[in-house]
């Protein structure tokens, strides 16, 4: 405001001519305005500097609070500073995210840690330190944050410049308040991670919070403890619990369908946002495909799921797996039930037949063996008649998905079940009966 109180503005242009002189010269009348910016200073900048110009701008200013519009560029972007940990107390040091998202010549390849002096970045000069006069345990903790993407604050007077303002001027002051600053970075940090890991629901959680800081963290803080246990990341072989792991992923294209990947055993889980960990004590062969199909359509962050099903079909095999789980703290994973999670229900295409009449479509219970077939499946073709399960009789085998289950639980093979015809004279026909229907199989099979 003017001496009045009226908002005004006056617009100045400062040149620096030939001689190197600057001078201020006034180049409008008094202008009534509304707008409470305050100053606003523009800067132009020579006919095809403009690269260099936005570059050093960037460089320059790229930590200030309020950021100077650059116009007259394409597409011009500001840097994003990813901060991964900072200070309790507001602007006294900072841990970017290594991936050098931000700006300057100085900060391509690996990221340097800076010091910033009126919102202006300076490159802290390591080997300016005398690091190697610090006791060992102080000197290796500085040594290592010589590889981190930090920065450190430092109020107007702090630390002196060189003469002509480019560079930190190394006293013995300043090389002791930077030293110095580090050395409580580093105990901060340590404090941080610890806390946030211990503050953690359960171990599961923990070790989560853990992977995602320990690749970058680790040399600085080389464990950490939950509740009193230490978190590797990783969850224990819960195998050796005389359970089966059962590793399931998402489909690759994106979809809610999954793929089994594997039966693990010996195995050790990745613990991560996308993995999840289940409890099966459901009395399958398998964990339920229903059930984890509703999970992957629900949790659509998850990829994997892990499944620790339970031997439930022998209550000495079952309390044997629950004690020795106790042992390796499987509760404390805090692992989800699968059956809290409702089966999907099953969606069956129709048939069309040839007049272009619409009919459900039926599974089929009960396939006939084919011999010299390629694959075990192949060998099996569906009868039409599922009564054939009840009213029907001869040979059967077991089948789970066209896999033959033999009465000790093995799978018959081709060449099993050929030889097996053959020996009979190839009749009676040796028939598939799926596992769900057992119950329901007639007196006449053998």
């Amino acid at each position: 405001p003017n001496e009045d109180g009226v908002m005004v503005s006056r617009k100045y242009v400062a040149h620096i001519g030939e001689d190197e002189v600057g001078s201020l010269a006034k180049i409008s009348e008094e202008e009534n305005t509304t707008d409470p910016q305050g100053t606003t200073i523009i800067v132009p900048c020579k006919p095809g500097d403009e690269a260099e110009f936005t570059n050093w701008v960037r460089v320059t200013t790229q930590y200030w609070d309020v950021r100077p519009d650059i116009k007259g560029v394409e597409e011009f972007v500001w840097p994003e500073l990813t901060v991964r940990f900072e200070s309790e107390t507001p602007k006294v040091w900072q841990i970017l995210s290594r991936s050098g998202n931000h700006y300057g010549s100085y900060n391509r390849g690996t990221p340097k840690p800076k010091g910033i002096i009126d919102g202006i970045p300076y490159p802290l000069n390591w080997d300016n330190l005398q690091i190697d006069t610090l006791p060992a345990d102080q000197a290796d903790i500085l040594t290592r944050l010589a590889g981190y993407n930090l920065i450190l604050f430092f109020d107007t007077g702090d630390l002196p410049l060189t003469a002509n303002r480019e560079e930190v001027d190394y006293t013995p002051d300043a090389i002791e308040l930077i030293r110095s600053r580090l050395s409580d970075l580093a105990l901060e940090l340590r404090k941080e991670i610890s806390e946030c890991i211990g503050n953690a629901d359960n171990l599961w959680e923990a070790s989560k919070k853990w992977n995602k800081v320990r690749h970058d963290f680790r040399d600085l803080v080389p464990s950490v403890e939950w509740k009193g246990h230490i978190v590797t990341g990783s969850a224990p072989d819960f195998s050796q619990a005389k359970a089966s792991i059962w590793q399931f992923n998402r489909d690759w294209k994106g979809g809610s369908t999954f793929r089994k990947q594997k039966t693990y055993y010996g195995c050790r889980m990745t613990i991560s946002e996308k993995t999840m960990l289940l409890v099966d004590e459901e009395e399958n062969a398998r964990p339920s495909r229903r059930r984890l199909t509703t999970l992957f359509n629900t949790k659509s962050d998850i990829e994997t799921v892990y499944v620790v099903k339970l031997p439930v079909e022998d209550d000495v095999k079952l309390a044997e797996s629950k004690k020795e789980l106790k042992l390796l703290n499987f509760d404390l994973y805090d692992p989800k039930k699968l059956s809290d999670f409702v089966k999907a229900p099953i969606i069956r295409k129709a048939k069309v037949t040839t007049q272009g009449v619409v009919v459900s479509s039926t599974v089929p219970k009960i396939w006939s063996f084919r011999s010299n077939m390629s694959s075990r499946k192949d060998s099996w073709i569906a009868e039409t008649d599922n009564k054939l399960i009840k009213d029907g009789e001869g040979l059967y085998v077991l089948l789970f998905r066209k896999e033959g289950t033999m009465v000790n639980g093995r799978l018959a093979t081709n060449w099993w079940l050929t030889e097996a015809k053959k020996a009979l004279g190839n009749s009676p026909d040796i028939h598939g009966i799926a596992t769900k229907s057992q119950d329901k199989i007639g007196d006449k099979w053998t």
